[in-house]
Formats: structure tokens, C-alpha cells, sequence
């Protein structure tokens, strides 16, 4: 069995109002464990390409929108 531990990091923007010019920024941290019952690396491999091209529609992006 192997374990494995993906970190993501993205910047988000926001505003509470709903107005462009109060916006500010978050750091998010993203932490997922996945555990495969094979020994093998390869799956990891495309789980984390797929998190992080699904994630990254979300970094730098004002929330609001």
C-alpha cells in the first residue's frame, strides 16, 4: 500500500460588497491524501495533473465573477 499527500497553493480574490475596488487576496492551501493498495506510482502521477489543472481555474480569479 503506498499513501500519498498533494499540496496545492492558489491565490484567490474577493470582495465582501461585491465591489471591484475592495477586493483583497487569500493564500489557500489545499491538502488531499489518497491511498492506493498497490505499489505503484503511476495513478498518483494523473490524479495530481488533473487536480492541478482543475485548481488553477481558480488561481488569481476574483471570486465574485
Amino acid at each position: 500500500m503506498t499513501n500519498y499527500c498533494f499540496h496545492y497553493f492558489i491565490s484567490i480574490l474577493h470582495s465582501v460588497n461585491n465591489v471591484r475596488e475592495n477586493m483583497h487576496s487569500h493564500t489557500l492551501e489545499i491538502v488531499t491524501y489518497v491511498r492506493n493498495n498497490k505499489n505503484t506510482y503511476e495513478q498518483f502521477d494523473e490524479i495530481e495533473k488533473y487536480a492541478g489543472s482543475f485548481l488553477s481555474r481558480y488561481d488569481n480569479h476574483y471570486m465574485n465573477d
